[in-house]
Formats: structure tokens, C-alpha cells, sequence
């Protein structure tokens, strides 16, 4: 609860683009500072709308826009109910959540997963590029393409792990894993 507090407070000297970096870090100050938000955007509340305000609404649009990516990524997490012993989710760049919300499904579903080995995340390079690709997806507002998805996956498979991926179960796999990023991600304002 300390950490949330922390992070939804403005320090000294910092813009509201520098502070939102630090509570995206955390689901429950991603929560407070979204309800702070709508509060503040309501500009009903204001006797006259100034340009400044104009601005600062502005940039409030774009503070909630962030911080509703970054709270979707922790709801999505925490709905995958990973084990205590499974690593620890701390947010980062959309390329790297992407990437461990993969690798922690594909973990979950694949009879080689590293819940089923007893090595979490082991598959992470698999999803390097396929993550890359979904991050510029999110950027850019598009849908990301399932084929597209598929033939980063085999590419880095193919280069890595010699194919051993290929199975018509681990496609499968990989279409649930698609399905499932899309249904929780890009399900809004996409092209």
C-alpha cells in the first residue's frame, strides 16, 4: 500500500509525463490515479475553460491513456493466476510486458511450458520478436495479424530451438495465446 501511495504522488520538480512513469509500476496506484483523473478531466467543474486548461486537459487525455494500457497489462497478469514460485511481473516497456504475458501463457498451456519443467520463462526468447511486434501494434493503434504472429514465433523458433515448435499442438497453442492477447488488448480504438 506504501509503494502505491509513493507512486501516485507528484514529486517536486516532476511533469505529469515523469510521474505517470512511476505509477504504471503499480496496479493499485494505476487504479487511484485513474479515478483522480476522471475527477480532474471533468472540466463541468470549472466556472470558465481556459487555454490553460485546454492544455492541461490535454495532457491529462494522454496521462489516462497510458495509464489504462499499463492497467489492462496488470489485469491481465493477475488474471493468469501464476504460482507464487512463477518470476515476478514488474512493468516495463510494452515490448518486454508483451513479452512475459506470452511466455507466462505459453508456460501455462504448452506440455514443454516451463511451469510443466520447472523452469518459468524459459522460452522467453521465443517471443522476442513476436512482442517487438505487438508493442509497435499498440503504438500504432492496429490489430496485430495472427499470421503475422505465427511465422515470427516459427522464424525464431526455427533459428533457435531447430523447429521444435512446429507441432500442430504448439500452433494451436500459439492461436490461444494470439486470441487472448487480442481479447485483452486490442479490443478498442483499433484500426
Amino acid at each position: 500500500m506504501i509503494d502505491a501511495i509513493i507512486a501516485v504522488t507528484k514529486i517536486n520538480g516532476e511533469n505529469r509525463f515523469q510521474a505517470v512513469q512511476r505509477t504504471v509500476k503499480n496496479p493499485i496506484a494505476c487504479e487511484v490515479k485513474l479515478a483522480d483523473l476522471s475527477d480532474n478531466m471533468d472540466l463541468s467543474r470549472l466556472p470558465n475553460i481556459s487555454v490553460k486548461d485546454l492544455i492541461r486537459y490535454k495532457q491529462y487525455q494522454k496521462v489516462q491513456e497510458i495509464l489504462k494500457e499499463a492497467y489492462a497489462i496488470h489485469q491481465h497478469v493477475n488474471s493468469l493466476d501464476l504460482d507464487a514460485e512463477y518470476p515476478k511481473f514488474e512493468y516495463g516497456s510494452m515490448r518486454f510486458n508483451f513479452q512475459y504475458l506470452m511466455n507466462a501463457l505459453f508456460d501455462q498451456l504448452h506440455p514443454l511450458g516451463g511451469n510443466q519443467i520447472d523452469s518459468p520463462q524459459e522460452w522467453w526468447i521465443l517471443f522476442e520478436d513476436a512482442s517487438e511486434y505487438f508493442a509497435y501494434c499498440k503504438r500504432k493503434k492496429l490489430k496485430p495479424s495472427p499470421k503475422h504472429f505465427i511465422q515470427l514465433f516459427n522464424s525464431t523458433d526455427r533459428d533457435f530451438f531447430g523447429s521444435s515448435f512446429q507441432t500442430l499442438e504448439a500452433q494451436d497453442i500459439l492461436m490461444g495465446i494470439y486470441t487472448n492477447l487480442i481479447h485483452h488488448h486490442f479490443t478498442k480504438d483499433i484500426v
